[in-house]
Parts: structure tokens; C-alpha cells; sequence
């Protein structure tokens, strides 16, 4: 896997236009094509049956968001997977998550609403009126100049009332990332099936990112970083409206503390937060990023120096996040691998970090106000989960794909699996997972049974890992976090009753 920084920028190029190429065309791949285009034809020929036929899957009234008109009763869909290439493992995690949240899927398969065409000039009346006679006059003279149309002059009052009228705005064409995307999401729609129907037995059809894959020249033979990806494919989409969902600021601050008052504010954006997996926590880590300013002593050589010529003082150096600045979709970037200068190596942190289903960000916010309160919190929807170490890996997810219920399911590739949460915290929090002594003895006897198997898969994924851990073994730890704010839950899932009320 490449999941350094540095490295993983080269993946700038590789989602450029000019490279659509089908360079990422690879023997393995070519072999795989009767494969993939059997699923393709499969997720086809249900899409009637699975989807309902429509765009949005109702024809009945609902929610206008602005995007679309749609009901959350039927705007609820759990995937039926998504193909592994090769080592797009990375890919189908990502991609999961967001497809799981209904304004995101909406977006990205219909693209924003149309722009309204400005509104006409309304018409100016005479200063004077006129008579009968007069309107005989007027009509004439209107038939004269008619007649010598071609040789009157435009006066320069017309002039300036068609300077007025502005053009009708013309809609830009769908990038390259966006329709290749689209075509992913539909054909994932169409292997969808209703979370009420999941009851029933009700199964879904894998879906491929080959034109994805194809047109964006991405290798499906490289492992990639997950959360780089996504933040690397969001710009190629060109759909700012899209963007502006999981996009927030906070601001970066150096303050004198000579008592000159002198400091520098700077304002930043960011589409996920990194966070610092040794504090042990969320709700630490952001503390201390946030709330914990470094001091910039003058003394130890690294003072600030206000402006150029001047003496350096000291100065503390810190990020003040605001309510004001969160995003309806925060996602949070667990630093799980790090590099060790002295050994020139780069290892994974399979270290214990804890994260709550209900994030409340109001301690961690500067100057929040009553009023704000409620932008501050966000509720878990979904987890990237990475299970092996440094340079070779799995990656796969877990979903909640309604929001205002307990309903967890796993991706892992084309293999989809509904899970308790208590099963996803054991597999995401990394370390050895806490279990009862009770459940310990329950499952004991299981556990004789799959020893074999479970020493096989240990630490490589795959449903062994021991009992101290979970599914993924004793390397799986959450990589990627995403929340839903909760007063945004109307607006991202369609009208309803959010659980928490």
C-alpha cells in the first residue's frame, strides 16, 4: 500500500484529463473483463426490479431539498458491493461511504439544479397618457417606422435597457470524474435494495468501478491511500455544491505575548481533520489541536519575529476551530502510520483510539453560542477500516445507511454483512478489544473450532483474528472516520424523526 504523504501526491497526475487514457489496462485487468462485464449485465438487467425505474425512487411527494424532491421512506438503500479489481480495495471503502448518504448519491447522479434564468425587464409605462386620438397617431407612426425598420437608429435609452438583459446562463458540461462516477452510482443503485426489504433475505448485485477505473487512469493493480483518494477525486468532479458539503475552516493564529498586541490570523479549509492517534481519543486529540496553543519561545531559538528586521519574540501558535466553520459531513483522518527519521522506516499505530457515535464538539469550538449548540454535534455514520501493516493492507467499511437507526452493515468488497455495533467498535478502536467474561465464555467453544482457520487469517483480515480482537484480526483499526451533523439530517437523509429527539 502507498500511504505516505509524499508519495501519494504523485496521484496528482494520474486524475488529470489528459491522462484518461486506458494505460491502467494491465493483463490481469483485460482477463478480468468477462468478469466484470457479467456483473455488469446483471446490475442492468435489475434495475427495474431493485431500483423501481425512477431517479428517485418514488413518485410520490417528499422533502425539496433544493436537488431533488424525495421521500425518506424509499430514499434508504443498502449497496450490494462493490468488485475488487485488483487492489481497489482502498476505492470501494471510499466510495461506500458516501454513496450511503442520500443528497450525496443524488447529487452525484443528477448533478446540481438547473440556474434560473434571470428575470425579464418589466415593462416601463408612459410618463403621459394618451388619448384615443392619439393612440390612432401612435399606431401610424408605428406602421411608418416599420416600414423603415433597417434605417432607424437604436436610441441610446434602448441601448442601455439591453445592456440590462443578462444572457441566460449556460450549464457546463459534466466532467470526466463526474460521469464516470455516475455511471458507478447507478449501477450501484440498481444493485441496491431497500433497508426494510433486508428483513426479507433480500440480497443486492456487486457493482464495478471499471469506467472509473478507466477514464481517470487509475491502476487497479496499485494500492492506494483511502482517505488521499477521495480528497484527490472530489476537485475532478468539478461540483462545488457537492464540495461545499464536506468542506469546513478553521482558523490558524501566531500572537505576540510581548503584549504589543501584534498577531497574524489566517483563515484555513480543509475537507477531513487530522488527527493524532497517541492521545487515545477523538475528543483528546482535537482538545489538543485546538484548544492547546504552542508556545514559540525566544529563548530556545524559536521565537516569532512579528515583521522582517524585527526581534523575535515569544508567541504562542495554535488552530481555533468555530461552529460556524464545521461541514454537514466531518471526516476524520486517524494518523495511523508514521516515519521514524532515525530508522528512515514507516510503521503502522495499531494503538487503542476511541471514538463516540455522538460527537459533541462544543468544548472543542471557540466562542460557541447557545444558539450554536447544535451545529456542534455530529452522529458516526461510517468507518474506513485498514487491517494489515505499512506497505501491504486490506481496506473495507462500515456503514450505517440510515442515519436515524442502529443498522450497521460491512463492505468489504463485494461481501456485504450486517454487524451490531459493538462488533464494529471491537474491530475499529485497534488494540485488544475489551469483551465481558461472559461473552468470552460463549464463544469459546466456537473458538476450538475455527482455531485452524483463525491462526491462518490472523493479522491479514478475513473473519479470524482471535478473540482479543476483532473481525479483522489484531491489525484492523479505524483509518477513516465520517459523521452526519445532526441538524443537517433533514436536509443530507430527507424529513423524519431523528431517534435522538
Amino acid at each position: 500500500m502507498n500511504t505516505s504523504r509524499a508519495k501519494c501526491h504523485k496521484l496528482d497526475h494520474l486524475y488529470m484529463p489528459q491522462y484518461y487514457q486506458r494505460k491502467a489496462m494491465g493483463r490481469a485487468t483485460r482477463a478480468q473483463l468477462p468478469l466484470l462485464l457479467l456483473a455488469t449485465m446483471c446490475a442492468l438487467r435489475n434495475s427495474v426490479a431493485l431500483a423501481g425505474g425512477s431517479g428517485n425512487g418514488s413518485g410520490t411527494a417528499g422533502i425539496n431539498t433544493g436537488i431533488r424532491t424525495y421521500t425518506s421512506k424509499n430514499n434508504v438503500l443498502v449497496s450490494g458491493g462493490l468488485v475488487n479489481l485488483g487492489n481497489t480495495c482502498y476505492l470501494n471503502a471510499q466510495l461506500q461511504c458516501a454513496y450511503h448518504v442520500p443528497l450525496v448519491r443524488e447529487l452525484i447522479l443528477n448533478g446540481p439544479p438547473p440556474k434560473p434564468a434571470p428575470p425579464k425587464p418589466a415593462p416601463v409605462s408612459p410618463a403621459n397618457p394618451q388619448t384615443d386620438e392619439d393612440d390612432a397617431i401612435t399606431e401610424a407612426e408605428d406602421v411608418a417606422k416599420d416600414d423603415n425598420e433597417e434605417k432607424t437608429e437604436i436610441t441610446e435609452e434602448e441601448e442601455e435597457e439591453e445592456d440590462k438583459i443578462e444572457p441566460i446562463p449556460k450549464e457546463e458540461p459534466a466532467s470526466i470524474g463526474l460521469l464516470s462516477l455516475r455511471h458507478v452510482f447507478s449501477l450501484m443503485k440498481s444493485g441496491s435494495y431497500s433497508l426494510s426489504s433486508s428483513a426479507l433475505g433480500v440480497k443486492g448485485l456487486p457493482a464495478s468501478t471499471f469506467i472509473l477505473c478507466r477514464n481517470l487512469g487509475i491502476s487497479v493493480l496499485e494500492q492506494q491511500d483511502s482517505q488521499e483518494f477521495w480528497k484527490l477525486l472530489l476537485p475532478e468532479l468539478k461540483l462545488p455544491i457537492l464540495a461545499d458539503i464536506y468542506s469546513g475552516s478553521y482558523e490558524d493564529y501566531i500572537s505576540a505575548q510581548d503584549g504589543s498586541g501584534r498577531e497574524r490570523r489566517r483563515e484555513e479549509t480543509f475537507l477531513d481533520i487530522s488527527l493524532e492517534v497517541s492521545s487515545g481519543s477523538v475528543i483528546h486529540s482535537m482538545e489538543e489541536q485546538f484548544k492547546k496553543p504552542e508556545l514559540l519561545s525566544e529563548k530556545e531559538g524559536n521565537g516569532w519575529r512579528p515583521e522582517k528586521g524585527a526581534d523575535k519574540v515569544d508567541a504562542l501558535k495554535g488552530s481555533l476551530l468555530r461552529a460556524q466553520g464545521l461541514p454537514s459531513l466531518l471526516q476524520l483522518h486517524l494518523k495511523r502510520f508514521r516515519y521514524d527519521w532515525q530508522t528512515d522506516v514507516m510503521s503502522k499505530i495499531n494503538d487503542k483510539f476511541e471514538f463516540p457515535e455522538e460527537l459533541d464538539l462544543s468544548e472543542v469550538c471557540t466562542d460557541v453560542e447557545k444558539e450554536e449548540e447544535e451545529r456542534t454535534i455530529y452522529d458516526l455514520q461510517s468507518i474506513v477500516v485498514h487491517v494489515g501493516e505499512f506497505g501491504s493492507g486490506h481496506y473495507y467499511a462500515y456503514v450505517r445507511p440510515d442515519i436515524r437507526s442502529d443498522r450497521w452493515y460491512r463492505f468489504d468488497d463485494d461481501k456485504v454483512t450486517p454487524v451490531d455495533f459493538k462488533d464494529v467498535i471491537a474491530d475499529s478502536y485497534g488494540g485488544r478489544a475489551r469483551r465481558a467474561k461472559k461473552r468470552r465464555a460463549q464463544k469459546q467453544e466456537e473458538q476450538k473450532k475455527k482455531r485452524f482457520f483463525g491462526r491462518l487469517f490472523r493479522g491479514i483480515g478475513g473473519g479470524g483474528g482471535g478473540q482479543p480482537f476483532g473481525w479483522g484480526g489484531r491489525t484492523s483499526s479505524a483509518y477513516m472516520l465520517q459523521y452526519v451533523r445532526r441538524c443537517d439530517i433533514s436536509l443530507l437523509y430527507g424529513e423524519g424523526q431523528t431517534k435522538h429527539q
